[in-house]
């Protein structure tokens, strides 16, 4: 009897140690690309540097992001931040920060997702400085692993305006199928955009790596 108790409070022990451990990369995490690369879960730690960095690009950003308008105040990078912590501990969001070298360059992250269907979108930014030179390419192919390999998801889409070309480019280079086109789908600023639709799945990109 005693050491029935003695190996139940050990199985206990250790499946907290692991409830602990999975939470802590899950909540805390950072995903490594190279040395100069990497890609930080969203905190409150980078709400300043976030509100700057996409304020001083914001004509830029404003294109064909429409959060961009409502960007007057770090207040509001605050709570945006505050809602993907919390859409983060309901495992329905992992947005994170691209860090080039100490300095943030941009976001991507898996957003909208749903559990029983083990489906997500994916979105990315970057600041016109970094562009073209394979750091979004990295960083969603670094999130896609995260998401067929720890997430265990089967599918993840990319949603792009037509007119962002540059973006269509990154789905098509990672090996995205494009599924078609979602009519006036989303507002930006007065605009009403259409949606190209793309989409991989789990099985794709295993036999693509």
């Amino acid at each position: 009897m005693y050491f029935i108790r003695k190996q139940s409070n050990f199985i206990a022990g250790n499946i907290k140690f692991v409830q602990v451990y999975l939470w802590n990369i899950l909540f805390f995490m950072t995903l490594f690309i190279d040395q100069y690369l990497s890609l930080e879960l969203l905190s409150e730690k980078h709400a300043i540097e976030l509100y700057e960095v996409a304020r001083a690009d914001r004509n830029h950003l404003h294109k064909w992001l429409s959060w961009v308008e409502n960007l007057d105040s770090p207040s509001y990078i605050r709570d945006f931040i505050k809602g993907s912590v919390a859409r983060n501990h309901a495992g329905v969001e992992y947005a994170f920060v691209m860090v080039y070298q100490g300095k943030i360059i941009g976001r991507v992250g898996v957003y909208k997702i749903e559990s029983y269907n083990s489906v997500g979108q994916l979105g990315y930014w970057i600041t016109r400085e970094f562009e073209g030179k394979g750091y979004v390419f990295k960083s969603v192919q670094r999130v896609l692993e995260f998401c067929f390999h720890a997430l265990l998801m089967q599918r993840i889409e990319i949603r792009s305006a037509t007119g962002n070309l540059r973006s269509q480019r990154i789905a098509l280079r990672l090996g995205f199928t494009r599924e078609g086109v979602l009519r006036e789908a989303e507002r930006i600023g007065e605009r009403r955009v259409d949606q190209v639709v793309f989409s991989m799945l789990k099985r794709e990109f295993n036999s693509l790596t």
